[in-house]
């Protein structure tokens, strides 16, 4: 049997060898025909390319892989495929009017022109052709002669002709001169010339409608109907008045009959009018049926989808997506959209590992990668944030919101030069957009490029006083220190919401800077009062409070706030921190406990916890929740100092606590906290000489601890002097640390040994 197959491939083969070119060619242009009559667009053009391979001088053959094209919609194929036959024999007429009729749609006075004079050519060798008529009628009118225009119409009307194109534009011409009556004679003279035309009738019935002629329109559309029972367009039209007259159960019954048309594009209209018309349940269930009739339709999935996310299903949307990337792991849109709905039910991990996956095998995936990117920012992770936005960028540098991202990210980093230079990257035509506006001035104002940024804000505000600029200005005009004009901004912004933070903060801190706390406790007192069911108000002026030392008025605050709460987990830890700052640690503790309890992976929560295990002296418990802190948070730099400083006296791991100094210390480069740990580390490890080096910045923010720390790197490295006079500065200011003893005794063991 396999020797029979062979042989019968090496004759068909064989046959194919003594065929000549022409003839070939002519066999894939007939087999593309076909394909193009059943609407395979895609395999009738690979058939026209081979075509074109055999007879590389065929007219015929670009004209039929144009018309292809153009049924594509890829109009920029279609024109150089028409162009070339139209060059290869510039009698083809069918090539020479197609091609006009692109050019026609042009507003270039010359492309108009040379459609003009390819139609008028078609017109030489064929005086009838009605698709050249309409061509150079519809050039002529866009060059500004009508008159001829609406005569080369009514001499194609005169020719028999089943093409509703010529009454269509004669029609258009009429409204062109407001002319309505004359526009409606035309298309009624061209349905009664072409009675049995379904185009004729729809396009009448059309114009009854757009002259409120209801009764009308619903005579002809239903003729059309008739003519052509499965004629969407016809249906879609009588249906769409059906239900615009209120006559539901009729349109209903329309639009089941175009949902079950074969064409795909069908399917989902009987669940779109259920949409549409509040019938949200039936429309989710013919959404869902089209999918499992064909589930490989993406759109649809979408669509159902989408639907259930409307409706507050989101379980139910996450199983479609769930079933969809189950079915079938390659499916790239499955893949992401499954990523997402992990990541809304909060399993970061999860979500990340998977679009890992997604990334690795479809490189190209920019929403992979953003999406990515969102994880990494919601784990605080902003270095591989920002690698996974390089990533979309290089893919589609036109993606303004990854742009946008990579700069807020790093100006979160203190680094407003790196942001603007992304920004200023941005492709010439996104530079106007409101969103690329607000980004660069974020990052003007980080930078205190204050001229370029005053001029910037002056033109916008001109166009759009939008929340975001009149906040910028607000801030550049404390920068200033123009603290007035300051507070102009924040009453506009107030005057629109009156419980925005932000602003009641800057405005506060407006009246700070003028050395007037009594009005800032005024303005936000006044709001609290006004607003005591205002959560986020209530929580703002407590921590204000808080700040002057009125503890205890804080606490109230907060508690107000929490009673109109409904997510009392942050007010709660406030409240564990305003304890822990009155040396309450047993209240803290009882606070936080059943926050914990609730939800473990609150990261603030773990790292006030870890601060109270470790006032308390246990310090294993208190590694154990930093370590929580930077499995929540890899790059949280506080979570890396404090197990760096604790496991350093606990003597548990040193060379860990190094690496842990060191990532805080390069994350936040001019904290004088880690500074001072890093070099307490290094000088638990001997290294007294390295130690200096990150002691003295410590040191020269004052801070008593790290000048007795820098003492007794200096007394260790042989500086005695500067160990002298860095201990009395330090014992001058606070002499009953527990660090004054060591660093006393290292000097005089330094001055007995004569160090």
């Amino acid at each position: 049997m396999r020797y029979l197959t062979f042989a019968i491939l090496a004759a068909s083969l064989l046959c194919a060898c003594k065929r000549t070119p022409p003839e070939n060619s002519a066999r894939m242009i007939d087999s593309g025909k076909q394909y193009l009559a059943k609407k395979d667009y895609a395999h009738a053009i690979i058939q026209f390319r081979r075509a074109i391979q055999y007879t590389p001088q065929e007219a015929e053959v670009y004209y039929q892989a144009g018309l292809t094209y153009l049924n594509m919609l890829d109009i920029p194929s279609a024109y150089v495929n028409f162009k070339k036959a139209t060059e290869l024999n510039p009698k083809h007429a069918g090539a020479q009017t197609r091609l006009a009729e692109l050019l026609s749609a042009s507003h270039d006075p010359a492309k108009l022109r040379e459609a003009s004079e390819r139609a008028r050519e078609v017109l030489k060798l064929a005086p009838e052709d009605v698709s050249a008529l309409n061509t150079l009628a519809i050039t002529e009118f866009e060059l500004g002669k009508a008159s001829d225009a609406e005569a080369h119409l009514r001499e194609a009307i005169g020719h028999a002709s089943d093409d509703d194109r010529t009454a269509v534009n004669l029609a258009l011409m009429r409204l062109y001169k407001k002319d309505p009556q004359g526009a409606l004679t035309v298309l009624k003279d061209a349905a009664q010339r072409n009675p049995k035309s379904t185009g004729a009738a729809l396009v009448l019935g059309r114009m009854y409608a757009a002259m409120n002629d209801a009764a009308g329109a619903e005579r002809e559309f239903r003729r059309a109907v008739v003519l052509d029972p499965k004629n969407a367009k016809a249906l879609m039209a009588l249906a769409g008045l059906l239900s615009a007259t209120k006559r539901d159960s009729e349109a209903e019954l329309t639009y089941q009959k175009i949902s079950s048309l074969p064409d795909k594009p069908y399917r989902p209209i009987l669940g779109l009018y259920y949409w549409r018309t509040g019938k949200r349940d039936a429309a989710i269930a013919e959404f869902a049926l089209v999918v499992k009739t064909d589930a490989s339709d993406r759109q649809a999935r979408n669509r159902l989808v989408a639907a259930y996310r409307a409706m507050g299903r989101e379980a139910d949307a996450d199983k479609v997506l769930e079933t969809a990337y189950n079915r079938n792991p390659k499916d790239a849109e499955a893949m992401l959209g499954h990523a997402q709905s992990l990541a809304r039910m909060g399993k970061l991990d999860d979500a990340a590992n998977l679009l890992r996956l997604l990334v690795a095998d479809s490189r190209d995936s920019v929403q992979g990668h953003y999406l990515l990117s969102k994880i990494y920012a919601a784990k605080s992770q902003p270095r591989l944030q920002q690698q996974e936005l390089e990533e979309a960028l290089k893919i589609n540098p036109m993606f303004l919101a990854a742009r946008l991202d990579m700069s807020q990210s790093l100006l979160a980093m203190h680094r407003p030069d790196a942001a603007l230079d992304v920004l200023d990257h941005t492709p010439p035509d996104q530079k106007k957009s409101l969103l690329f506006l607000v980004g660069r001035n974020w990052a003007l104002l980080a930078k205190g490029e204050h001229e370029e940024l005053r001029r910037q804000l002056d033109v916008s505000l001109k166009h759009a006083r939008i929340p975001d600029f009149l906040f910028q200005d607000a801030l550049l005009n404390m920068q200033l220190k123009q603290y007035a004009a300051a507070r102009t901004s924040l009453n506009e912004l107030l005057a629109k919401d009156a419980q925005n933070t932000r602003s009641l903060e800057i405005l506060a801190e407006s009246r700070a800077a003028e050395r007037r706390p009594d009005l800032a406790f005024a303005a936000l007192a006044g709001a609290a009062r006004k607003y005591p069911h205002s959560s986020g108000v209530q929580y703002l002026y407590a921590t204000w409070l808080s700040r002057a030392g009125k503890i205890e008025q804080a606490r109230e605050a907060l508690m107000a706030a929490k009673t109109n709460s409904s997510d009392n987990a942050g007010i709660d830890i406030r409240l564990a921190e305003l304890a822990f700052a009155q040396s309450r640690f047993s209240d803290a503790r009882n606070l936080l406990a059943p926050v914990l309890a609730r939800n473990n992976k609150i990261g603030r929560a773990q790292m006030m916890m870890g601060n109270i295990e470790s006032v308390g002296g246990n310090a294993p418990a208190a590694i154990a929740r930093y370590r929580a802190v930077l499995e929540l948070e890899p790059d949280n730099a506080e979570a890396m100092n404090n197990l760096a400083s604790i496991m350093t006296e606990a003597k548990s791991n040193i060379d860990e606590a190094l690496r842990f100094a060191q990532k805080a210390k390069e994350l936040v480069p001019d904290n004088p906290n880690y500074n001072d740990t890093l070099g307490w580390v290094l000088y638990k490890k001997g290294l007294y000489s390295s130690a200096v080096e990150y002691l003295q910045v410590a040191a020269n923010s004052g801070r008593s601890l790290s000048k007795y720390h820098l003492s007794m790197a200096y007394a260790q490295s042989g500086n005695r002097l500067k160990a002298s006079h860095e201990y009395e500065e330090a014992h001058r200011a606070s002499p009953s640390l527990p660090e004054a003893k060591a660093a006393e005794a290292l000097l005089i063991a330094a001055a007995h040994l004569g160090r």
